[in-house]
């Protein structure tokens, strides 16, 4: 099922689109045994959108190559940011899997990539979808010896990361603070609980790409919230220097870009008042110099008349004989 890409989908793919920061989160989340066997050196993105367009991958989903104690392993990771748990997910990556074999792999081949689906769910409930395919399959009570297809997937949910978690398992500043971004979007509570990861924000505004790279988590915050520039300004509260130096331009930009926004409202509002007001005293003078001095009736009608009223009685003008032919409905 295709989707449009999110403002989720953006930040994640822009982050773990970089090996290193994969590499670091795949450790991170993947069984031992896998793990343990990937040459994590070998790895490298590919493009997921060489895939089959019909099959929907999404602008958040990411594709990588590794070596595996010598073999060819592929691991598919997608961000899952929907409230509700996607039930046949099994099926739709057992698709995603069959496309990369087609795209990927020569069709003389006897011997196929293994590929790793990864799920990071974002949400908030628990994950309930089946994790093997399987259990979508309408099977008899009584299977064996049977071909029971199975096909599996790793999902993790980030709901269950803390803070904590996140500073234990060693991952790289811009991972670290994406992720946790992503994890506090749904609760809006990035800003009171970023001091327990500002001295990341600092070791990242330091890098060469850090403060663009810092700016776009803040950036997806404000996208992500209603409530932006409470949370930017909370936000700079909280943070340490250098960091703190760009949540405060992020802030300032943001109050200049709803000032600009208040401005051009107003004038345009201004404009339109302008034209009806002009509307309205024309017509005015119009009906004076017709029908001389206007009763209270009239006023009072031509008080409460909005644009296509004045334009319907001015039109009317022309062949109305009186005031109250011209105002008959």
């Amino acid at each position: 099922m295709a989707r449009r890409g999110s403002i989720h989908d953006r930040l994640f793919q822009r982050t773990f689109r970089d090996p290193a920061a994969a590499g670091a989160l795949l450790r991170a989340i993947l069984p031992a045994p896998l793990t343990g066997a990937v040459d994590w050196g070998t790895l490298t993105p590919l493009s997921s959108r060489s895939v089959d367009r019909r099959l929907g991958l999404r602008e958040g989903d990411l594709l990588f190559r590794a070596l595996a104690d010598g073999a060819e392993v592929l691991l598919y990771v997608l961000l899952e940011h929907q409230s509700k748990s996607d039930r046949p997910i099994a099926r739709r990556l057992l698709s995603y899997t069959t496309g990369t074999w087609d795209v990927f792999v020569d069709r003389e081949s006897e011997r196929l990539p293994w590929v790793v689906p990864v799920v990071f769910h974002q949400g908030r409930s628990p994950w309930s979808a089946p994790t093997d395919l399987a259990e979508l399959i309408q099977l008899p009570s009584d299977t064996a010896g049977l071909p029971v297809p199975s096909f599996g997937y790793v999902v993790e949910e980030l709901r269950l990361w803390s803070a904590g978690d996140l500073l234990r398992r060693a991952l790289p500043a811009y991972a670290a603070l994406t992720l946790w971004a992503l994890r506090t979007a749904t609760d809006r509570s990035f800003a009171q609980t970023i001091g327990l990861l500002g001295h990341l924000a600092d070791e990242l505004v330091r890098t060469a790409t850090g403060r663009e790279a810092f700016e776009s988590i803040l950036n997806y915050l404000t996208d992500a919230t209603d409530e932006d520039l409470v949370v930017l300004t909370t936000v700079v509260e909280e943070l340490p220097e250098p960091s703190r130096e760009v949540a405060m331009s992020a802030r300032d930009r943001l109050i200049e870009i709803g000032i600009e926004q208040g401005i051009e409202q107003g004038i345009e509002q201004g404009l339109e008042q302008g034209i009806d007001k002009g509307m309205h005293g024309m017509l005015r003078k119009q009906l004076m110099l017709r029908f001389g001095d206007l009763p209270t009736w009239v006023e009072e009608r031509l008080a409460q008349a909005d644009r296509a009223t004045l334009e319907r009685l001015g039109e009317r003008l022309l062949t109305a004989a009186s005031l109250e032919e011209l105002f008959r409905c």
